[in-house]
């Protein structure tokens, strides 16, 4: 019960994994960093058919394959493939920035869409958002007691019409909070136009018994022991 009040994992208890592989042809490798062999599973419907000991890089590597295969009503819920492919693009980028020392590759349909090697956060950025968009961030760092707040934020000439490159990563764990997005573009003032929207990459460091995860079971909703002296850090940086 201790851990569960200081969670400073993603919070979840290994339900995804099993679930996608009960309703999916799914393969994973892995291989853990000074083994000798890494190890292959291969599982159908949520049954395991295949493992295996196989040499393998340090790393895991995860195919899905047939979604639905087992439970064709289900199909009947999902949208366009490229609908549902961003909702993953969108998740899997969320990875990809609060964890840019982990390299990530990402295969659809056969074709190698990432490939971001181990590098510092600000390189990162670039390759996910583009150079263009990274070269209008500026990197700043604010602190009051146990918390630290940093990241990157656009200059006002760098705006967009949208709201898609806006992240703010508590202790790497991606969430929404309007009340903190709301400080983030009150501090421009009046130096962003009417209808245009900041982009930040944001890290909010806490301790964790100071917030809790379990608001929604998504995680993406927190709450904060003192929320207003977060609202503050968030304006005044």
């Amino acid at each position: 019960m201790e851990d569960l009040e200081r969670i400073l994992t993603l919070g979840f208890r290994g339900e995804a994994l099993p679930s996608i592989a009960s309703v999916s042809r799914l393969e994973l490798k892995t291989c853990a960093r000074g083994s000798q062999l890494g190890s292959l599973f291969a599982i159908n419907g949520g049954q395991i058919v295949t493992r295996e000991k196989i040499a393998f890089k340090p790393g895991t590597s995860i195919a899905v394959k047939n979604l639905f295969f087992n439970t064709p009503a289900r199909r009947n819920f999902l949208r366009a493939d490229s609908t549902e492919f961003n909702h993953i693009l969108k998740t899997l980028r969320c990875f990809f920035l609060a964890y840019p020392e982990v390299h990530f590759v990402l295969v659809h349909n056969g074709e190698e869409l990432y490939n971001l090697p181990a590098q510092p956060l600000d390189e990162r950025i670039g390759q996910v958002f583009g150079e263009k968009n990274y070269q209008g961030l500026v990197y700043f760092r604010e602190e009051l007691n146990d918390i630290v707040l940093e990241g990157y934020v656009c200059t006002p000439d760098q705006t967009r019409g949208n709201t898609a490159n806006q992240y703010i990563f508590l202790n790497r764990r991606v969430i929404v909070n309007r009340q903190l997005s709301h400080a983030i573009f009150q501090g421009y003032g009046n130096l962003i136009e009417r209808s245009r929207y900041p982009q930040y990459i944001i890290n909010l460091h806490v301790p964790p018994q100071m917030v809790d995860v379990n608001v929604h079971p998504t995680k993406m909703e927190v709450r904060f022991a003192n929320e207003r002296a977060i609202y503050h850090l968030f304006l005044s940086a």
